[in-house]
């Protein structure tokens, strides 16, 4: 499935279920769809279709991930520039109106996100449905405590044009060093939903801007600090739809409903 146009496509289809963009009237500018830049060296696109292939959930935690905590690790780049992403899916927990992605989500979930901008959400997503959970993990590359955020969850809440209102749907977001023992970041379960992912638009896109996906004061998407929870280092990641149902009985019947998961991204890392 085209990727770079899908979240145009679906903006016109979904509506009725609260992941509504809009058509432009005549007092507004029309939506400039920006050329791919050419001048990039690595192609995210091809690389995250050779990785997809036998990347499916186990249902169970992944063997040896689990380091010791007081160990003190060394930052460093990713071998595969790909394991700065999402790496390996351990478990998939659908909710009432998850439907929208499940058959991509090896595709659409690995490597970088393809944000929709401030304005339209993105199509590259699966959602989750109505308090549905997702695990994944990082075997190879992992997150640990720098400097600042360490780790960006994308989402694609946007605030469609004139009005001053975003759409988002508000998910709580959970961290593993071992895959079984989860500590969950605060989240406030009331707008404008501190601490929470799924509430700030994505930015990158790597068809169509150089935008860096792991800069955590560009990219967009929401942003993690390991300190927050007095963590040094994280394995697995936990993402659970709040259960807000912001999208409405239209989303769930049509498997639109709940948060969209777009991809994950470390700021600061370590190879295992």
């Amino acid at each position: 499935m085209q990727k770079t146009f899908l979240f145009i496509f679906i903006s016109f289809l979904v509506v009725a279920c609260g992941h509504s963009s809009y058509l432009l009237d005549d007092s507004q500018d029309p939506l400039v769809v920006p050329q791919p830049d050419t001048s990039q060296t690595f192609d995210w696109r091809k690389a995250r279709e050779a990785a997809s292939g036998g990347t499916d959930a186990t249902g169970a935690p992944l063997p040896d991930a689990t380091l010791q905590p007081a160990t003190v690790f060394m930052e460093s780049n990713p071998e595969n520039p790909l394991d700065a992403f999402i790496q390996e899916f351990v478990s998939f927990t659908p909710g009432p109106g998850s439907k929208y992605g499940v058959e991509s989500m090896s595709e659409w979930l690995l490597g970088p996100p393809y944000g929709g901008g401030p304005y339209v959400q993105s199509g590259d997503v699966v959602s989750l449905g109505n308090g549905g959970e997702i695990i994944l993990s990082f075997p190879r590359f992992f997150p640990i405590d720098g400097e600042g955020a360490d780790f960006i969850i994308f989402e694609n809440a946007f605030t469609p044009r004139g009005s001053d209102t975003p759409f988002m749907e508000p998910s709580i977001v959970g961290v593993s060093q071992n895959g079984i023992d989860f500590v969950d970041f605060p989240c406030a379960l009331s707008a404008p939903y501190n601490g929470c992912a799924g509430t700030h638009a994505v930015l990158a896109n790597s068809d169509y801007n150089t935008i860096d996906p792991r800069n955590p004061d560009t990219a967009g998407g929401d942003v993690y600090d390991l300190q927050t929870l007095g963590l040094n280092f994280i394995k697995y990641v936990r993402i659970r739809d709040a259960n807000l149902k912001l999208a409405g009985e239209a989303a769930t019947a049509t498997g639109q409903a709940g948060f969209d998961l777009d991809a994950i991204a470390i700021v600061h890392g370590a190879r295992n």
